[in-house]
């Protein structure tokens, strides 16, 4: 009876691996895929705009048109090239932090910046509450400013135009605590899950392709978080309810005092 138990132990085992093979095998290839589709798009905006800028005169008004479609496209290349090597890193090991005391509140004012103009070209309102004093953290702040930028322009992303989204930033039990609402798209319940799952991407409703997006960028979100002795969170309702992603990353016990200051809360509209 009990070499039976065994056996069929094994047998199951052998079947969970199996399909565990398949299913990462099935996101491999989707994701060549969605690779191969999302880095054409930008080429493709590139190849044309070179190829009207041969054609037009030096004081043409398209010539600043094309100049802003050009730098748009180097950017997403450049981002889909640093989640690549990111990736790349996490895989073999060497995705190292670089820390120092910083202030959470100024990092998130950073990636509000990074992701002002794609928030305006959206006419999304973007309404951040930050806390009175600094909440120190002991961290990375390029890392950081990758984790919040890219949860704000994911926000923005699968939220429809004109929508509005809220970045809240507070500090519980000793734990600084970043909320990023929106009242977009939502996310399918039995998809959460697994969101954080590399090559992870959900089926999105209103317009948005199930492969937008490499499925490494919530992976690399909670990779970094992780490492930092936090944690991140996704909430929705479902879809066209919203999401939000939560992040609580541990204060410095020994900050220096903060200078005073008064609660700082902006908004923009876009």
């Amino acid at each position: 009876m009990i070499s039976q138990s065994a056996g069929e132990l094994s047998t199951d085992t052998t079947q969970e691996l199996e399909t565990s093979a398949v299913d990462s095998n099935h996101r491999m290839n989707e994701f060549v895929a969605t690779l191969a589709h999302e880095m054409r798009n930008p080429l493709s905006a590139l190849t044309y705009a070179l190829q009207v800028w041969v054609s037009l005169q030096d004081d043409s008004p398209q010539m600043s048109e094309l100049h802003d479609v050009m730098k748009r496209q180097v950017v997403q290349l450049t981002r889909l090239c640093e989640d690549l090597l990111d990736q790349a890193r996490l895989i073999l090991g060497k995705l190292e932090l670089s820390r120092e005391h910083i202030d959470v509140g100024r990092v998130i004012d950073y990636a509000c910046e990074q992701i002002k103009p794609f928030i305006n070209r959206c006419g999304h309102s973007l309404n951040v509450k930050l806390p009175a004093e600094p909440l120190i953290v002991d961290g990375d702040a390029s890392r950081l400013l990758q984790v919040f930028a890219n949860l704000i322009q994911n926000a923005a992303k699968f939220t429809d135009k004109n929508g509005c989204l809220h970045v809240d930033v507070d500090s519980q039990e000793g734990m600084a605590v970043v909320r990023i609402r929106d009242n977009g798209r939502g996310i399918e319940k039995d998809m959460l899950p697994s969101i954080f799952d590399v090559f992870k991407r959900g089926d999105i409703s209103g317009g948005a392709s199930k492969n937008d997006g490499l499925g490494i960028g919530l992976h690399l979100v909670k990779t970094v978080v992780d490492l930092h002795g936090g944690t991140v969170d996704a909430h929705s309702e479902g879809l066209g309810h919203g999401s939000e992603f939560i992040v609580r990353l541990p204060c410095n016990g020994h900050m220096p005092p903060p200078a005073p200051s008064d609660a700082t809360a902006w908004s923009l509209n876009g």
